[in-house]
């Protein structure tokens, strides 16, 4: 399992071709659903471990530390999704392979995930409603990999809007990003 897991990533690291889209909040939809949102906190940041795995209790513990801002999605008393929101002009990673660095006044919604139980039950859509009604006064953007239909659908219901793409290939460890702003997309 620790060699599969160490050749995937070697692999990934010497052959990538991804395309990331980031987008902007236009219109806001509100989203609801049955699911509560409650924000993450050291105490119940182990909830998560209903649908995921220990290692990110770290990665999410980090997050905290840095002062960014998770929100947990709850059926019955049961966590099924996660949300992180990053700000203060911090740098986030669209992608392995590319990196943004955030404007002031700024935020970003990322590493978001709903448990397969749940999924289909507008709980994201609900989540980024409750980010967007907390975070109303900023310039709220989203990066999704375009290879997440379902995530870009939600976005695009809530009034998520294109503006940009980051064409990613990596070949034998040489990063080739081509970069596609809003206006230039056909």
């Amino acid at each position: 399992m620790f060699i599969k897991k160490i050749i995937n990533y070697v692999n990934s690291r010497l052959y990538t071709k991804d395309t990331v889209i980031l987008f902007n909040l236009q219109n806001h939809k509100n989203q609801s659903s049955v699911a509560s949102i409650k924000h993450a906190t050291d105490k119940n940041i182990f909830d998560i471990l209903h649908f995921q795995n220990t290692k990110y209790i770290d990665v999410f513990k980090k997050f905290l530390s840095l002062g960014d801002k998770g929100y947990l999605g709850y059926l019955k008393g049961v966590c099924i999704h996660r949300s992180w929101v990053k700000e203060n002009m911090q740098v986030i990673n669209l992608h392995w392979a590319s990196r943004y660095k955030l404007k002031r006044n700024e935020i970003i919604i990322h590493y978001c995930e709903t448990a397969p139980e749940a999924r289909g039950k507008n709980i994201y859509g609900h989540v980024l409603s409750t980010i967007i009604e907390e975070h109303k006064n900023k310039n709220i953007l989203i990066s999704i990999n375009e290879k997440n239909k379902i995530s870009i659908k939600v976005a695009q219901k809530v009034g998520f809007r294109e503006t940009e793409r980051e064409k990613i290939f990596v070949i034998m460890g040489i990063k080739f990003i081509k970069k596609t702003i809003k206006n230039d997309l056909k």
